[in-house]
Parts: C-alpha cells; structure tokens; sequence
C-alpha cells in the first residue's frame, strides 16, 4: 500500500514542479522605477524612467552600492558607495540617501 501512495505523490510532485505559476508581475518589473518585491521603498532601479528630473530627491541603487538620482527622465547614478566599501540607506520619500 506505501508504494503506491508513494509513486502517486511521486508522480504529483513531478507534474506541479514542471507546471510554472504565472507570475503578474514578472512582465512589468523591469519597466518599474522601484526594484520590486522585498526591496526597500528607498530603492530605485538605474536606467529606467522617472518622471521628477531635477527635484533634488535622492535614492539608492537596487543592489544598494549607488546613491541615484533623476536626471533626463532616467535614474541615473551619483556616487558609488562600493568604493568607500560602504551601503547605500535612506528613506521612502527621497529627502535623505548616504553611503554609511
């Protein structure tokens, strides 16, 4: 009776692994400013698109090695913290990132 069940649930495992779930978000993440799920509000992923070039608000690199800004519509490093061997931190509103 064990090897059935354990053929069957055998059998399950294989089929639900090879079925991929859909993720919604997996097509847009990229054309997002901010890094994602699990990310920090103070993160912004470089090169994609912001809309307040100019305004003085400062955020941090996905990874966290760069201090970004808004410059020509894109986000756009301004210092690189990794040289300093050094993090990026700030807050959600963009009024504060430094390298500590």
């Amino acid at each position: 009776m064990k090897l059935p069940i354990l053929a069957l649930l055998a059998a399950f495992s294989l089929t639900a692994s090879a079925t991929p779930i859909a993720d919604p978000d997996s097509t847009t993440l990229e054309a997002r400013d901010v890094c994602g799920n699990g990310f920090p509000a103070y993160t912004r992923r470089i090169g994609t698109k912001c809309t307040k070039s100019g305004d003085g608000r400062e955020y941090c690199s996905c990874d966290r090695e760069k201090i970004v800004i808004c410059r020509k519509g894109k986000w756009q490093s301004k210092k690189n913290c990794k040289l300093d061997g050094k993090k990026c931190f700030g807050n959600p509103n963009g009024l504060l990132a430094v390298c500590t």
